[in-house]
Formats: C-alpha cells, structure tokens, sequence
C-alpha cells in the first residue's frame, strides 16, 4: 500500500499585464491538493486519485466587478482504477479498469474578464468539465 499526498499555496496570486502597470489579482484557487493511494494485492491493484482545489474570488480586481455570488466553491474530483497484472506471450501484460471523474462533478462557470462578461466555457484553468468517463485497456510489454 501507498501513500502520496502533494499540496501547494500560494497566498499571493497577481498579474501584470505589462510592466509598470499596476497588479491585479487573480481568481485562482490558492491550495491545491492531490492524494494518491494505491492498494497491491497479489496481481491485482486498486488506485484512487483525488483533487481538490479550494475556493476562489470571482473578482480580479477590476472596478465594477460585482457578481451574485462573489466566490466560487471548493472543486473535488475523484479517479479510480482497477487492474490485473498477467502473463502473455511471454511479457507482462496489465489490464485495467478506470471511471474518472466518478462523483460527475461540474467545474464552475465564471466571468471572462470585466470589459466581456461573458463565460469561459467549457472552463478555464485548473478544471475540467469532462464529467464521468470510462476506460478499458490493455498494456503490454512483448
């Protein structure tokens, strides 16, 4: 069984469009956290991935930036894999079974910037809107 746990802060989060202007800051989480756990059993294995991203200011720091809900939410998403590690044609050979994203979590909608307040879609940054998806493979080395 292991154990791998990484996570970033970063307290401070400005920009400058070009030098000697002002800075602005921006609406990017500031902590970040991925957890790895894997689980060996004989030939079969059983991984979990998890992100979380904190929550963010809508507002960058633009004059007349007033929105509804000024902050955005936590983001968590969860990854599993199974797999079965056998023998083949004289190689090692790994089936697996993956479901990303398995709690379907949606990434949140935010403003482009203060002079489009349109929305970036499908995201920007950091998340991913993909939803629930499946994969079945095969790896092998011949």
């Amino acid at each position: 069984m292991t154990i791998r746990h990484l996570m970033t802060y970063q307290p401070v989060l400005e920009t400058q469009n070009l030098p000697g202007t002002a800075f602005n800051w921006t609406n990017q989480p500031k902590t970040r956290m991925t957890t790895f756990l894997n689980y060996q059993v004989g030939d079969w294995g059983f991984n979990v991935q998890n992100q979380w991203l904190s929550g963010a200011k809508k507002a960058t720091g633009f004059a007349n930036q007033n929105y509804t809900t000024p902050r955005l939410h936590s983001y968590d998403v969860m990854d599993v894999t199974i797999d079965r590690r056998f023998e083949l044609w004289g190689g090692s050979s790994d089936f697996y079974f993956n479901v990303q994203n398995i709690g379907n979590t949606r990434a949140p909608l935010r403003g482009q910037n203060a002079s489009v307040p349109g929305l970036f879609y499908p995201v920007i940054g950091p998340y991913s809107d993909m939803g629930r998806y499946f994969t079945i493979g095969l790896k092998g080395n011949f």
